[in-house]
């Protein structure tokens, strides 16, 4: 073959050449930038669950800091029902340091001599109106019935199907609020309306257990006072028949020595 036949050929295969070599390289950029690609996908899923986790630590950071600090109000709340000498007292105990701590804003505590007798004794946040009004509302349904049937706390929300209850959330001027009945083993039932502003993350169901512990406490309350009422008022009883007593037999000695006295002074009359 003469040097210009491989000119020729070389001349030829040049643009195949060159042709190969672009393909190949475009081969190797496209398989750099799919590599680039599935990295960076990678790194967006990691830095979204690194996002969604962070999220989730925080939400549950704050459960248990509100946890902690309810129960930390409970224990305050606690030493004040233990100087509580009467059932009746335990219901008004009450305050809105206690309700502001237990994370809420509106609060009523109040006692129920029946089914078909409420009366507030603790007010926070509601004018005594809207206390009478939503009594009027309880005892005009079912709802305080079935409280004081199933002491368990209940959850009330605007999305509830309840008409009730619905109506009960407009009166208390609350888009959330837990209700539950307060039914001792001795002693006066009574019910208990905590109300809210939803904000930020709120569990429910903690809500429910954190005022069933609420609840319970004061039942315990009102048993101890009940329990502690019956003797001491026993013993009020048997004071003042001693005092009555004392004082009858004051009076019989008294008329005794004036009847001695007489009979004395008639002997030496006589004599």
């Amino acid at each position: 073959m003469s040097l210009t036949d491989l000119v020729i050929l070389l001349s030829g295969l040049l643009p195949a050449t060159l042709l190969a070599v672009k393909m190949l390289q475009y081969h190797r950029q496209s398989s750099e930038l799919s590599r680039v690609q599935d990295a960076y996908q990678q790194l967006d899923q990691q830095a979204k669950l690194i996002i969604r986790t962070d999220f989730d630590l925080h939400r549950t950071q704050e459960e248990l800091d509100r946890r902690l600090a309810f129960l930390m109000a409970l224990q305050r709340f606690g030493r004040q029902l233990q100087v509580s000498l009467h059932p009746a007292e335990v219901y008004s105990k009450l305050d809105a340091e206690s309700v502001t701590q237990f994370g809420f804003t509106k609060g009523l505590l109040g006692l129920c001599a029946s089914v078909e007798s409420l009366e507030w004794h603790s007010r926070i946040g509601v004018t005594e109106e809207d206390a009478q009004t939503l009594s009027r509302c309880l005892l005009g349904s079912v709802f305080l019935k079935e409280l004081l049937t199933k002491p368990a706390p209940v959850l009330l929300k605007t999305t509830t199907g309840d008409p009730t209850q619905r109506q009960f959330l407009d009166l208390l001027g609350m888009p959330m609020a837990v209700v539950a009945g307060i039914v001792p083993q001795a002693g006066p039932a009574g019910c208990l309306v905590l109300g809210r502003t939803v904000g930020g993350t709120i569990d429910a169901k903690a809500d429910e257990e954190l005022v069933a512990i609420l609840v319970n406490q004061l039942a315990s309350a009102v048993e101890n006072s009940a329990l502690y009422e019956e003797p001491w008022l026993a013993k009020q009883e048997l004071e003042r028949k001693v005092r009555q007593r004392t004082y009858e037999l004051a009076e019989a000695n008294a008329q005794l020595l004036q009847l001695n006295k007489a009979k004395s002074d008639f002997v030496s009359a006589v004599s």
